[in-house]
């Protein structure tokens, strides 16, 4: 991520004395080096006052932007779930995130996710400033979707939980920043969010589109990174993000896990309850 690093000045001063206002006995002359100084920061003699101008090291920036899927990140499949090929089996450690591991299968599936809503993880520096002005959706395709489907997760536990939400209607073209602490809500654009002191914050990006259809997108993200204008994408147009439009995120005992021990899909699923 690219940054405009500032430079902060101390001024250095130096002050001489012979001490307690007597005259001085015998040779007390003093030499003040200050090596990577700015001007001439040496003194030979008695009673010298000096300023110069010292350059402090330029801090690191550690601002950062970082996407990912909001949880719970489930996928909905189209056609009898029971006749599809089983997922690949998973490790002991691994039952409660199996979504990478699943990756080729539901690729080959045909699996989209239930919904497109991510997370926007923010870093920066005590130098920093990062400002999020704005999210916008690109739909790539959109077509109607198959009418049987069911939704299946392969990610359990708990996602981010963040201050800030960004509202994305598809219908409207319009977007809303929420402050959920606040309980409040303002068009986006033109407010914004923004970061501009070491520390980070979560932002979740809630996308309402229409149901009975599957899309094909991603969204930009419009932001500045200490002064210089960025967007930062989630999915991209090579490799497009696919939801089933509508609410899907459904209540758990709605939703299918594959039971590791019996091999076959079953509702509700928690693996911490499977024997």
């Amino acid at each position: 991520m690219s940054a405009i690093m500032a430079i902060a000045a101390v001024v250095l001063t130096v002050v001489q004395l012979s001490g307690d206002g007597a005259e001085p006995t015998g040779d007390r002359s003093t030499t003040a080096d200050n090596s990577g100084a700015v001007g001439d920061c040496s003194a030979v003699g008695q009673d010298n006052t000096i300023t110069c101008v010292e350059e402090a090291p330029t801090p690191p920036s550690y601002a950062d932007l970082e996407a990912v899927p909001s949880f719970p990140s489930d996928y909905v499949v189209f056609g009898d779930l029971d006749a599809l090929p089983p997922p690949p089996e998973v490790r002991e450690e691994e039952l409660f995130s199996r979504c990478e591991e699943w990756e080729g299968w539901l690729e080959d599936v045909a699996a989209v996710r239930a919904s497109p809503d991510f997370d926007i993880t923010v870093a920066a520096g005590a130098e920093d400033l990062v400002i999020i002005s704005d999210i916008r959706p690109v739909i790539v395709r959109k077509q109607p979707a198959p009418e049987h489907s069911s939704v299946v997760r392969c990610t359990y536990g708990g996602g981010l939980s963040p201050g800030y939400e960004v509202h994305l209607d598809l219908a409207s073209a319009s977007s809303s920043l929420v402050d959920l602490e606040r309980d409040s809500s303002a068009a986006m654009p033109p407010a914004t969010l923004s970061l501009a002191d070491a520390g980070a914050f979560g932002v979740s990006a809630k996308v309402a589109s229409a149901e009975g259809y599957v899309y094909e997108g991603y969204f930009q993200v419009f932001c500045s990174v200490n002064g210089i204008d960025e967007i930062f994408t989630y999915g991209s147009p090579q490799e497009p993000i696919a939801w089933l439009g509508g609410a899907n995120l459904l209540p758990p005992e709605l939703v299918y896990g594959w039971n590791h021990v019996t091999h076959a899909w079953a509702r509700g699923l928690d693996p911490a309850f499977v024997e």
